[in-house]
């Protein structure tokens, strides 16, 4: 299949902007069918546990990597058949998610239908019963709008895109026993390209898969679209439209790996809030993602006067991103009303020049090359007079632009009888010497600009842009936008002067700039290194290249904190006191203060700065900067109004704020904030110290996970390390790492297990437990779980308020992380997946075989418990209620 797999690069993206019936600017990812003929199955039947069946299997079969499933459960009416097939080219381990993902929303998508299917992603996953196929009626197709502004005007299939499907709807036929997949691509002229993907099911004959895809492809795009997608039980079959010519802009050389499928979901959900933003009135706005590994900014013209206008450009913008740069790290487009960016690395705040565009009004395309236009040698003498006029109208521009508001400006001048108008603006993101010195660079390439195209031209980077025209092209719509024309004569003569200074001598400012930009973020970079270092800290080089942090002063910290008042000390943990703050600015800061007495010294200082600054996620508690003057050593946090989740658990009172919904997304949120740091953030982070005092909470009772002091940094592949040094809190420590100091992911999820439990229980793990013969909380927890009384461990102020089901199970995933052998516990990201998805198989845990509170330590409570071993069978156990944990957590109904 020749070219498949540059093509697969293009059709991906637009596979995902399939819109669904809904109205949503951006897609869910997500279209399911119900068949509503072949019957429906009700909750805990035979046919229920056979789907349940079948999807696990499918779920964790590592063995396929032909991108084709098949399995069965069952025998009899009640047998469940379940097919999964991935876009052709796409690789196991996106395959493999892809098709776990698919697994846990079809049950949530179908509820009750005894044969469905979904496309998700880059997959496909569909379930039936045998009997009911020659009757399915689960054929559809949709339609793909334009995007706005894109004029296709739509009608009937052109002659060259019939001859496409035809052709890629033979080759797909005519595939083997292990893919029948096929993409093509065809010039309709006038700068338009048709692309096309035809796949079906491998165990389909050729004349069956020919006649399958000849049945979809009759569904012709009607007037106002660019394509369709159709879809069968069998096959599925998608075509569309580009414009070529369409905005300015440039894809990153590095490309995703197997993360495409999440980062593809962070940065879709991202640019959707983006759009929405952009109907605001600031038309600027920049964003990360939930998960932290994306980020992303929007920024409209200065003269654009709706918030409609700027969301269109915004979200036409981000339309043709996602088509031309499908699985890049990062890209950015350059249209004439705005800009959008987004990329892997967080990037606010840095100058960036390249991609750079240039246009001239006398030329019909632009140009992105990297060089300015070369100027023409039959310039005029009048031509070059007015040259003259423009560098200093747009000098003038540079040297204001930057300290405005909105960093947005525009200017004018008449010069023998001749008109001129610029416009300059740069990305609010950037500080008032970058913008100026973006600007500046931005005049060097615009002198030859003059030249070339007298009538008109622009200049756009990433980070800034210049624009000049002969006739009025902006809308003056702030008045303090337009440079005054008042200010003294003199001072106009100097800045003509020199804005037409030779230019060596311009070059040699710009240059000199340009250096001392470069000599400011080196300083920055070893400010950080030589501090800690002069503190006994010691940093290297590598781990100094990191994101630029806030140094305050003591004196800043002090005047925050009214030097440091009890009335202000939040708490005190192993680091020091805890006090909170308020800046000049009206921030609100937590003030970590380094006792002289303290456990945790020099080493977890350094610790917390160097892994924090390499972290940032929505679960993760976020370090503003650090002082280290005079002896002290201190670190600036965000303030979160509500402190920390124990406060609140284990109160007799505030416990009855924090509801079932409240407490399953404390679990959830700290299960992605530890996934990130396990497994999506550049490094592999184990915590070492999660309990449920290291769980902050903010205004919405989101939970953010802190306290980095003791956590261990992995390698690339390393697994686990050994210690002779165990930190953290007993109670909350796995077996292996308290009694024999070995560290590794599933030492968090061990933690994670039994904070779990606290959450659901209301109670500390060291008890006490009433009239409980249990020691511990995890014994407890397995006392009343095995007994099939696990309802009486849920705290009694949420239990009339959620559903028991899902309460039981989540007990039970907490009982799988607390397993005595570490390769029995599940992966954090198995973990996520479990709570979110009543259709992952669960299985049966052993009994605890004792908790650690029994062993004292300088460090750290205890809770007692028994340390008797079990050999109970590995059976499994499925729960039956189809509805996802998620969806029975927002209705909190209970069941009985």
């Amino acid at each position: 299949m020749e070219g498949s797999s540059s093509l697969l690069s293009l059709l991906l993206p637009l596979l995902l902007l399939l819109p669904l019936p809904s109205n949503t600017q951006f897609l869910d990812l997500l279209h399911p069918l119900c068949s509503q003929t072949a019957g429906t199955y009700t909750a805990g039947s035979t046919f229920r546990r056979n789907l349940d069946s079948a999807l696990s299997s499918i779920v964790f079969d590592t063995e396929i990597d032909n991108g084709f499933y098949k399995v069965s459960a069952g025998f009899g009416p009640d047998r469940v058949e379940a097919i999964g097939l991935c876009l052709g080219d796409l690789d196991p381990p996106n395959c493999r998610s892809c098709i776990s993902r698919s697994a846990s929303r079809i049950v949530q998508s179908c509820p009750n239908q005894k044969e469905a299917i979904l496309y998700y992603d880059f997959c496909m996953l569909r379930y039936s019963s045998p009997s009911l196929r020659s009757n399915s009626d689960l054929t559809e197709s949709a339609p793909i709008p334009p995007p706005a502004g894109a004029g296709f005007a739509g009608s009937s299939v052109n002659p060259k895109l019939a001859d496409l499907l035809t052709r890629i709807r033979k080759e797909a036929a005519g595939g083997g026993s292990l893919m029948k997949y096929a993409t093509g691509v065809a010039e309709l002229g006038r700068s338009k390209t048709a692309y096309g993907l035809a796949q079906c099911i491998p165990e389909l004959s050729g004349p069956d898969c020919d006649s399958c895809l000849d049945h979809l492809t009759w569904m012709a795009p009607g007037a106002g679209e660019i394509g369709r997608v159709a879809v069968s039980l069998s096959c599925w079959l998608w075509y569309g439209m580009l414009e070529l010519d369409g905005p300015e802009g440039s894809c990153s050389d590095s490309k995703l790996g197997t993360e495409i499928a999440s980062y593809g979901d962070e940065l879709d959900g991202l640019l959707d809030s983006l759009v929405e933003k952009a109907s605001q009135a600031n038309f600027f706005s920049t964003g990360t993602s939930p998960g932290g590994n994306v980020h992303a900014l929007y920024l409209c013209l200065g003269d654009v006067v709706s918030g409609e206008e700027c969301k269109s450009c915004v979200a036409d913008a981000a339309h043709d991103m996602r088509l031309r740069c499908p699985s890049n790290r990062s890209a950015v487009i350059l249209r004439e009303k705005c800009l959008v960016r987004y990329s892997d690395q967080l990037f606010f705040g840095v100058l960036e020049m390249e991609p750079r565009v240039t246009r001239g009004d006398d030329e019909e395309n632009s140009s992105s090359s990297t060089t300015a236009p070369t100027p023409t040698t039959s310039s005029s003498g009048s031509n070059n007079n007015n040259c003259k006029a423009v560098m200093a109208l747009v000098h003038e521009l540079a040297g204001y632009v930057p300290y405005t508001a909105m960093m947005y400006g525009t200017n004018s001048s008449l010069t023998d009888n001749q008109s001129n108008y610029a416009m300059a603006q740069c990305t609010r993101d950037l500080n008032s010497t970058y913008c100026e010195v973006c600007l500046n660079q931005l005049i060097m390439i615009a002198s030859g600009c003059c030249l070339k195209y007298s009538s008109g031209w622009r200049v756009q980077t990433p980070s800034c842009s210049l624009w000049y025209k002969q006739t009025l092209f902006y809308n003056p719509v702030a008045p303090d936008t337009d440079y005054s024309r008042s200010h003294d004569t003199s001072v106009s003569s100097l800045k003509v002067s020199m804005a037409v200074v030779g230019g060596a001598a311009f070059a040699a400012v710009v240059l000199a700039v340009t250096c001392f930009r470069c000599y400011v973020r080196f300083s920055c970079k070893r400010r950080l290194t030589g501090i800690l270092n002069r503190e006994g800290i010691q940093v290297t080089e590598h781990e100094s290249n990191t994101t630029e942090m806030q140094f305050y002063t003591l004196a800043a910290v002090q005047a925050a904190t009214d030097n440091f008042s009890d009335g202000n000390k939040l708490g005190e943990g192993g680091f020091g006191p805890v006090y909170r703050g308020r800046l000049p600015s009206g921030e609100e800061i937590a003030v970590k203060r380094l006792s002289m007495t303290s456990k945790q010294g020099l080493e977890e200082f350094r610790n917390e700065v160097m892994v924090i600054l390499k972290l940032q996620h929505k679960n993760l508690v976020r370090l503003l900067g650090c002082c280290l003057e005079r002896g002290e050593k201190l670190l600036v946090y965000e303030y979160l109004a509500n402190t920390s989740l124990d406060v609140f658990l284990f109160d007799a009172s505030k416990c009855k704020e924090l509801d079932w919904e409240k407490r399953a997304n404390i679990i959830t949120g700290t299960a992605r904030g530890l996934l990130y740091l396990h497994e999506d953030s550049r490094l592999k982070i184990v915590h070492r110290d999660l309990k449920a005092s290291n769980v902050l909470l903010d205004d919405e009772m989101n939970p953010k996970i802190s306290d980095f002091g003791t956590a261990r940094i992995f390698g690339g592949d390393q697994h686990e390390a050994s210690t002779d040094r165990v930190v953290g809190t007993y109670g909350y420590m796995a077996p292996e790492y308290a009694l024999g100091g070995v560290i590794s992911t599933k030492s968090d999820v061990y933690s994670f297990g039994i904070l779990m439990l606290e959450i659901i229980s209301g109670k500390k793990n060291r008890g006490p437990f009433n009239q409980e013969q249990a020691t511990s909380l995890l014994s407890l927890a397995w006392e009343k779980w095995s007994e099939g009384r696990g309802d009486k461990l849920i705290d009694q102020t949420i239990v009339d308020g959620c559903s028991t089901s899902d309460a039981l199970r989540w007990i039970h995933v907490g009982l799988l992380c607390t397993q005595d052998d570490p390769a029995e516990r599940p992966d954090v990201s198995k973990v996520v997946l479990m709570l979110g998805s009543t259709a992952v198989y669960l299985p049966q845990p052993l009994k605890p075989p004792f908790s650690l509170g029994n062993f004292s330590s300088a460090g750290g409570g205890g809770d007692d418990g028994d340390d008797d071993q079990s050999s109970s069978s590995r059976e499994g156990t499925v729960y039956s209620s189809p509805v996802s944990t998620y969806q029975s957590v927002v209705n909190c109904s209970h069941s009985a």
